[in-house]
């Protein structure tokens, strides 16, 4: 990543209880440190973006209803202050979310009324407003989606049972077009893009899943690597310094497990734990706004 030495790592929690901790890596003595804390809003288990000085928060599990939610709203990091922002044009629980340069995708989801979605949005902040695009070919929840070469992935997610297909989009046309299947089903699991491929790791369909496959986007074809050592759903996974990391996710408690990929060996490698377990969203911020966050509380 361009001016990595100027950014910070950090993860933010996807759902907080009363109080959650914000993580901080630190590169020199490689481990994750609590940098911040962000109090618990009536949105949970809603997806974070980073976009220009704003932290932004999409959608999610809106309490007060017991159903989806369509609320979106961010934290500036120059102001410090927290406000909200044009809302989803349907309401969606568990939805995925990919970042195209500066435009955010919201994607599929489970609706106020409990329908499973395949609708998608977008956000331009040079636009202001969420507008719609094309329909998924599949309607989804608990799915995972990356940006690779311009273009958006979808993967996975349940409707009706479990899946393990993958469509693609390509903004200049505004259309789905479907890719391999996965070896496994899986809804709740992670994805990330790595040295060219997309790797998606763990989840769950009848038991949570350790395993971990890597699609080639030239090809179209999907490999088995090795597998996690604990499985989970829900992990927070990124490419650093050249290598794939591993970190957090849910299983039958909130897992503190940290792991990088050995590519050489095939193997993935226990690092130091999480000072506290849970599901986060990675996000790079510049150093200078990063410790703007110690505010978050107020």
């Amino acid at each position: 990543m361009e001016n990595e030495e100027q950014k910070t790592l950090l993860a933010v929690p996807a759902r907080i209880y009363e109080v959650g901790s914000i993580l901080s890596f630190n590169k020199a003595l490689q481990e994750w440190q609590k940098f911040a804390e962000i109090k618990e809003r009536e949105t949970t288990e809603y997806k974070v973006v980073f976009v220009g000085n704003l932290l932004i928060f999409v959608g999610g599990w809106y309490e007060s209803t017991d159903g989806g939610s369509d609320e979106v709203y961010c934290y500036n990091l120059e102001t410090k202050e927290w406000s909200d922002m044009p809302r989803l044009l349907d309401s969606r629980e568990g939805l995925c979310v990919a970042q195209l340069d500066d435009v955010i995708y919201a994607i599929g989801g489970v609706s106020q009324s409990y329908e499973i979605l395949k609708s998608v949005e977008r956000y331009n902040p040079s636009i202001g407003k969420w507008e719609p695009v094309a329909n998924m070919q599949t309607p989804r929840v608990g799915a995972a989606a990356v940006a690779l070469n311009g273009e958006i992935y979808v993967i996975g997610g349940s409707f009706e049972d479990y899946l393990n297909s993958m469509e693609c989009y390509d903004p200049k046309t505004n259309e789905w077009q479907q890719c391999a299947d996965m070896a496994e089903t899986r809804k709740w699991l992670s994805a990330t893009v790595h040295k060219g491929y997309i790797y998606v790791l763990g989840g769950m369909n009848v038991e949570y899943l350790d395993t971990v496959e890597r699609y080639d986007p030239v090809s179209d074809v999907w490999t088995k690597i090795s597998s996690l050592s604990v499985g989970r759903k829900n992990i927070c996974t990124f490419s650093l310094d050249n290598t794939l990391w591993s970190v957090g996710g849910q299983n039958d408690d909130e897992s503190n497990v940290v792991e990088l990929y050995d590519e050489e060996n095939d193997k993935w490698l226990e690092q130091k734990a999480l000072p506290v377990g849970g599901v986060y969203e990675h996000l790079w911020v510049p150093t200078n706004l990063a410790n703007q966050l110690t505010d978050m509380c107020s």
